[in-house]
C-alpha cells in the first residue's frame, strides 16, 4: 500500500509542477520556437525538465532518503538534469549529451546498480547503461 501511495503522490506532484513550469515558461518567454527539425508546431515551454527533476527530488526526499543504494541514481539524475537545463538555455551538441548520459549511466553501474535481467553480470551492466 505504501508503494501505491508513493507513486500516486509523486505523480500528483509531477503534474502540479509540470503545469506550474509550463505556465512560468510561457510567462517568462522561455519557450522553444517551432523549427523544421522539431515536431512541435507552436512555441513549447522549455522548463518541463525542471518540473520532472524537482518531482524526482521531492519523491526521493519524502520517500527514499533512507533507502540504501539510491544515491548513485540521485547523482546521475542530477547530472542529467543539469545537462538538459544547460541544453535548454544554450544548445549542446548531441554527441556531448550522449557522452554525459553514458557517463551518468556508467556511474550508476560502477556503484553496483544494474538490471538483473540475465545470468551474466556484464550483459546486465550493458543493458543498464544502454
Amino acid at each position: 500500500m505504501r508503494i501505491v501511495l508513493t507513486v500516486f503522490t509523486t505523480v500528483l506532484i509531477g503534474i502540479l509542477l509540470t503545469l506550474l513550469a509550463r505556465a512560468g515558461s510561457h510567462r517568462l518567454g522561455l519557450v522553444a520556437a517551432p523549427r523544421q527539425d522539431r515536431w512541435h508546431e507552436k512555441p513549447t515551454a522549455i522548463l518541463g525538465g525542471v518540473a520532472i527533476y524537482f518531482c524526482f527530488l521531492m519523491g526521493f526526499l519524502i520517500f527514499a532518503r533512507g533507502v540504501s543504494g539510491v544515491y548513485p541514481i540521485l547523482i546521475a539524475g542530477t547530472v542529467l538534469f543539469l545537462t538538459g537545463l544547460v541544453d535548454d538555455l544554450v544548445t549542446i551538441r548531441p554527441y556531448t549529451k550522449l557522452v554525459v548520459q553514458l557517463v551518468a549511466a556508467s556511474g550508476v553501474v560502477f556503484f553496483g546498480l544494474h538490471l538483473p535481467w540475465v545470468d551474466y553480470k556484464w550483459i546486465n551492466d550493458l543493458l543498464t547503461i544502454f
